[in-house]
């Protein structure tokens, strides 16, 4: 395999920056914003979205027939942990950029619960450099709310805002006083800032490892009960009424959870949420093999709690899809289960589950799913993109809608293989991503074309490979 072109600290791959020209033939355009939805081609030059229509002429570009196969705008991920700084045996900057590539994102936002917390200006400017040397893949911090994310001295928000931050969140952890949570959300309206809750009862959760329920009985298993994330919930949302502030309601799992939600919405609070791919296709059931791949936080839960999560997506009561990807080493995560780390990884299997979930058997349209994947995050952030404007530089994905593949960890860019679909068959794959003009993903024929439009840089086959499906 080739290896030239890559930065290896960081897992950058220099040999990707490009900025395609190539005319995409007869590929269905998905875009909830635009006008040119349905089979069109798309003639990108330069990186630039020259044109969207019908039989439009190549102009010396290449020329790719994708039948079967539609163009999205770039999806975004809000809810990610990269671990670096401080956890690069795990994942890095570089790496984590690289597997949202390969899964159709072009920015995600990053959770500041790294060993070094994302808590003053000097670790966003650290994590907005590392990102600079990535395949292209933007990167957003979220700052903590609360400095170290113990819970008490509120962070320098505004001044955390000015280095790049677009939320605050202390997820991973609660913030347990409702008064320091009370005072963060008043000066993140203040600074304008999203506040991203990790809700959770600690004090009821205690030391337990999955669901509480018929199976952490059958199993011998300390349980965490559905109770514990809706008081947190309930307890966010009456505080969000209180403050005024924007609230997101991180990982829902439960159908209580949905339920008060939904009704905050009803009563007119700027409140949105998200689930995790995880959480509308596994249940509590998978831990009957104490594989520690599926312990997570909150933990899977019953199939009446999945069933209640796809119906809040397919209504819009769950605005937004993110992964919550969470990398562990082998080291940590194969361990006794009551040991293990909480955590999965996602980015690389998150339109894949999602497909197969909500469209494949609940029967979404595209665009619904391009809503919840690519316009809610963004919007939840402040953040533009999410369509695909003629004039703009592209920030879209490619996929080959009816392609089967197999999920194998094996091969994923992530450093990390705590995946909890090893050896799942998905349809639907990612065979391009390029990200604010910039390739960052290519596979194939897409792959190929690209490089032929290439002058004088050697050839990108080998590392496109290297960010490719296997």
């Amino acid at each position: 395999m080739n290896q030239h072109g890559t930065n290896g600290r960081h897992g950058g791959t220099s040999e990707l920056d490009l900025r395609p020209t190539m005319l995409l033939r007869n590929v269905r355009v998905v875009d909830p914003d635009g006008s040119e939805n349905g089979n069109r081609d798309l003639l990108l030059r330069d990186g630039v979205i020259e044109a969207i229509g019908v039989r439009l002429d190549a102009g010396g570009a290449p020329s790719i027939d994708l039948e079967g196969c539609a163009v999205l705008p770039g999806l975004f991920d809000m809810h990610v942990h990269l671990r670096e700084p401080g956890g690069e045996d795990a994942e890095t900057i570089g790496s984590g950029a690289l597997a949202a590539a390969r899964g159709g994102f072009t920015g995600l936002a990053c959770m500041p619960n790294s060993k070094v917390r994302i808590d003053q200006r000097a670790v966003i400017d650290l994590v907005l450099n590392r990102a600079r040397e990535g395949c292209g893949t933007a990167v957003h911090p979220i700052a903590g709310v609360t400095v170290n994310l113990d819970g008490q001295q509120l962070t320098e928000m505004m001044e955390l805002k000015e280095a790049g931050a677009v939320a605050v969140s202390d997820d991973g952890f609660p913030v347990d006083s409702s008064e320091v949570m009370r005072r963060g959300m008043e000066y993140a309206r203040m600074c304008g800032l999203p506040v991203l809750g990790h809700c959770e009862d600690r004090a009821l959760k205690g030391k337990g490892v999955m669901h509480e329920g018929y199976w952490s009985t059958v199993l011998g298993l300390r349980g965490i009960p559905a109770a514990c994330e809706e008081i947190g919930i309930a307890r966010d949302l009456a505080l969000a009424a209180l403050t005024g502030v924007r609230f997101h309601v991180c990982h829902v799992s439960t159908r209580r959870g949905v339920d008060l939600v939904r009704q905050a919405k009803q009563r007119g609070l700027a409140v949105t949420a998200e689930t995790a791919p995880h959480y509308l296709t596994l249940t509590d059931e998978c831990l009957r093999t104490y594989d520690s791949s599926f312990k997570m936080n909150p933990p899977l839960r019953t199939w009446e709690d999945v069933q209640a999560l796809r119906a809040a997506v397919l209504d819009g009561t769950i605005d937004a899809i993110a992964t919550d990807h969470a990398p562990h080493t082998p080291l940590a995560k194969d361990g006794e289960l009551d040991l293990a780390p909480f955590g999965v990884i996602g980015l690389e299997t998150s339109l894949g589950v999602s497909l197969k979930a909500l469209v494949h058997e609940e029967g979404m349209s595209l665009e619904d799913l391009v809503r919840r994947m690519a316009v809610a995050p963004r919007r939840i952030l402040g953040l533009p993109g999410g369509s695909l404007r003629i004039g703009e530089p592209a920030d879209l994905c490619v996929v080959s809608l009816d392609e089967e593949w197999t999920v194998d960890p094996s091969h994923f860019a992530s450093l990390s293989r705590n995946c909890p679909f090893a050896g799942w068959k998905l349809r639907g794959k990612v065979l391009l991503t390029v990200a604010n003009g910039r390739t960052t993903h290519a596979t194939g024929e897409l792959a190929s074309s690209a490089d032929s439009d290439r002058a004088g840089r050697g050839s990108l086959q080998g590392d496109v490979n290297m960010v490719s499906r296997s």
